[in-house]
């Protein structure tokens, strides 16, 4: 995770900040020899799937369109809750007995 902390660095150049979400990550154009390269700085920890699907769709190029103007889903965003105390613990036991 440090490494990907370090991009930092590397993005200070020809970078344009297209935008936030609402987990507080930076997304990023870089030109590079003419070459558009679409980036995204994680807030806190390095979590893809804090990436809402507006955003997704615009880091994989699929749609050109900035995501506040695409509104794809009616629920909020929820990242992968595995491996946290949130994530989901079936009751095996009560079926035992």
């Amino acid at each position: 995770m440090l490494f990907f902390n370090k991009l930092r660095f590397f993005i200070r150049r020809k970078k344009q900040i297209i935008g936030t979400d609402e987990f507080g990550n930076v997304y990023y154009k870089i030109t590079v020899n003419n070459v558009e390269k679409r980036l995204v700085l994680y807030n806190k920890k390095v979590d893809p799937t804090t990436v809402p699907a507006e955003w997704h769709i615009w880091l994989h190029y699929t749609d050109c369109k900035y995501p506040p103007s695409l509104t794809i889903c009616n629920h909020k965003h929820c990242p992968n809750l595995t491996g946290t105390k949130y994530a989901y613990h079936p009751h095996f036991f009560n079926i035992l007995l």
